[in-house]
């Protein structure tokens, strides 16, 4: 029992931890939040993952790809 609560309280500390880092991104995820099907933690990956400068990226398919 007391294995999962320290699990636990690592979960929240990595939480909070995202928390800070995707603040300054805020508008970004509230945007993609928007879309049907793109929660709050899918939107926090695609910009983890893509960002949110499409000026790298040729074309969408670039993107897509």
């Amino acid at each position: 029992m007391l294995t999962r609560i320290d699990q636990l309280g690592a979960d929240i500390a990595l939480e909070a931890r995202i928390e800070a880092e995707i603040a300054p991104f805020a508008q970004a995820v509230e945007r993609l939040d928007q879309i049907p099907g793109v929660g709050l933690i899918a939107a926090r990956v695609i910009i983890a993952e893509v960002g949110v400068d499409m000026t790298r990226f040729p074309t969408p398919a670039h993107l897509a790809s």
